[in-house]
């Protein structure tokens, strides 16, 4: 059992993706906690394999796309504090080899 073995739906959308990447059968969340039994899971998947799922192709897009709400406010924090760090995330990375220019 999917969830009682620990896995949560982050987990399952980790599996939908790799579902996808090596099989390419398409599920969905509610497949998951519909069938959260392997056995029952492999007999989705199985009836899936048949079906073919038309790709998503990028669009040209001829201007920015409007900011969403939680962006909008970022966007006006910053501007009303600008030299605040309340939204950094600091990282430390560890490089080997040589950068592109």
């Amino acid at each position: 059992h999917f969830f009682e073995l620990g896995g949560h739906s982050l987990l399952a959308m980790r599996l939908i993706s790799q579902v996808r990447q090596r099989m390419g059968v398409e599920l969905s969340l509610a497949d998951i906690f519909a069938q959260p039994e392997l056995a029952a899971l492999a007999e989705v998947v199985a009836h899936a394999a048949g079906s073919s799922q038309q790709p998503i192709v990028p669009v040209s897009r001829d201007q920015a796309l409007p900011l969403s709400f939680a962006q909008q406010r970022l966007w006006f924090l910053a501007q009303l504090d600008g030299g605040s760090a309340a939204y950094h995330i600091p990282a430390g990375l560890r490089l080997r080899g040589s950068l592109d220019p």
